[in-house]
């Protein structure tokens, strides 16, 4: 089994994925912003004396689809790298390692004692990779007040603690509330850039890792 292959093959899925799946929002907020198509003339009713722009609720809903489809596309990613990790263990005949409470150092460690591959010495930044990992765990096992009754997710206190100005942190929030002065935890916003960042960082890592075990 080409390990490399499968991970490039979820990789190019998930890139291709987020295009279609993100386009119709991104149109949708780009119209808003441009007054173009059906909302280039304001609604019925709207008041121009009123503070807030016309379609202010479509652009914030199409806004917080584009952040779903992100999320999702994340938690994939963070699946296919764990996969690829899983698989490489497995074709050696090895039993894989106890991952409980923070399973990305804990492969880290395993790597570099059953196999000499130094994590550190790889193509890409690892801060990156457990960045992605810990924004992950906020998406699908956020606790924050709230959650409940809206769409959005925030930074664990793990995550928040270990990156104060993780790439996955709303702009927004990190302006309004310094690193320095408060550590709130950020909600998460991913977008097609700092995705782009993970998957370009997997794929290099991964046949990083493959190499290393061919030389």
């Amino acid at each position: 089994m080409d390990l490399v292959a499968l991970i490039q093959g979820r990789i190019n899925f998930i890139r291709r994925f987020y295009e279609k799946a993100a386009r119709p929002f991104e149109t949708t907020k780009h119209q808003i912003e441009k007054r173009k198509g059906r909302y280039q003339h304001n609604p019925s009713g709207y008041d121009p004396q009123d503070c807030e722009p016309p379609y202010l609720d479509d652009w914030f809903e199409a806004d917080v689809a584009l952040n779903v489809v992100g999320q999702s596309c994340l938690c994939l990613t963070q699946i296919s790298f764990r996969d690829f990790l899983h698989g490489f263990v497995e074709q050696r005949g090895c039993a894989r390692p106890n991952t409980k409470k923070n399973w990305f150092r804990k492969y880290k460690e395993f790597f570099r004692e059953r196999y000499t591959i130094d994590w550190d010495k790889g193509p890409v930044d690892l801060a990156v990779l457990e960045d992605m990992c810990l924004t992950r765990n906020g998406i699908q096992h956020t606790q924050h007040h709230g959650r409940f009754y809206n769409l959005e997710r925030k930074q664990t206190s793990e995550h928040r603690s270990r990156f104060p100005d993780s790439i996955f942190a709303d702009d927004l929030d990190k302006r309004l509330f310094p690193s320095e002065k408060t550590s709130e935890p950020y909600r998460i916003k991913v977008t097609r850039d700092n995705l782009w960042v993970v998957l370009d960082a997997v794929e290099k890592f991964c046949a990083f890792l493959m190499e290393q075990n061919h030389s």
